[in-house]
């Protein structure tokens, strides 16, 4: 009996390893979608138990070809001087499908937060700006 007890505590703990707290904690807020050939989204995460946001934004090619999709993304909150940018992606490129993200940002209460993507499909034949929703998070 003592050898079954001392085994499910070390398989409690193996599981509790693999399964970081926050992987489950972050939520996902704001996202849009919009699109046909270049189907793009522009959304944030929110981590409450580290009050932390992180913007994310995403290209996929729907066509029978492959081609090239490339973004770029902000994260970004609203102030009496307007949008201003508080974490930002380097440029990712690649075919047919990509998703990107910014750096950290730590989320002040009662502000409203946005991520902006800059989007590029096929080499320019689609290009342009999507947005998140608007949210105020934490």
């Amino acid at each position: 009996m003592k050898t079954l007890i001392r085994t499910l505590v070390v398989l409690a703990g193996a599981v509790a390893l693999v399964v970081p707290a926050t992987a489950a904690s972050a939520a996902s807020r704001g996202r849009h979608c919009d699109g046909v050939q270049a189907y793009r989204c522009a959304w944030f995460n929110y981590d409450p138990d580290h009050n932390f946001l992180r913007g994310y934004g995403s290209v996929k090619d729907t066509t029978d070809g492959a081609d090239t999709v490339a973004a770029i993304v902000y994260l970004q909150v609203n102030t009496t001087n307007g949008w201003i940018n508080v974490a930002s992606s380097s440029r990712l490129e690649g075919t047919d499908s990509i998703t990107v993200s910014t750096g950290l940002a730590t989320c002040v209460a009662g502000r409203t937060y946005r991520s902006r993507v800059n989007w590029n499909w096929n080499n320019g034949a689609g290009t342009g700006t999507i947005y998140s929703g608007d949210v105020v998070p934490c």
